[in-house]
């Protein structure tokens, strides 16, 4: 149950306006009414409540765009398997790439670190793209099923 700002008495949904104990107008924090929601753990069975924030789709959008192919968006929702398995498939097509580059177009001795920056920089603009396509998309769920708003 979200509670007042001034008196720290727990209010239902229907008191946004008024505190029934305070008196005081707007009792809501923003913050704590449109961010945060409450349920039960039923694991424990203790009936212990946890307070749960919802995750940012912005935030998670651009972890997505700009650090993609390090798995940010995945530790950011929690989803830890995900996220290093996106690690090892990128280091694996990286690796990959750049020998088959270094392989085909024989930039020699000198000039071999050509290839990884240019498998490095490819699986860069695939994440820019996949992300882009993530925000117009706007369907992920995060580690706990819920909705990222």
């Amino acid at each position: 149950m979200p509670k007042c700002k001034n008196c720290h008495k727990e209010l239902s949904i229907d008191d946004k306006d008024l505190c029934p104990h305070c008196g005081q107008y707007h009792p809501f924090d923003k913050n704590d009414e449109n961010d945060q929601t409450q349920f039960i753990d039923n694991v424990s069975g203790l009936g212990e409540s946890k307070i749960y924030k919802r995750k940012s789709f912005k935030v998670y959008s651009l972890l997505f765009i700009f650090g993609g192919m390090f798995g940010l968006h995945y530790f950011y929702v929690k989803k830890y398997k995900q996220a290093i398995t996106l690690i090892l498939i990128d280091a694996l097509f990286i690796v990959g790439l750049s020998l088959l580059l270094n392989y085909f177009f024989k930039f020699g001795t000198e000039r071999y670190y050509l290839g990884w920056l240019i498998a490095i920089g490819a699986c860069f603009i695939i994440y820019v793209i996949l992300g882009l396509i993530a925000m117009v998309r706007h369907k992920s769920l995060d580690g706990e099923g819920q909705v990222i708003n």
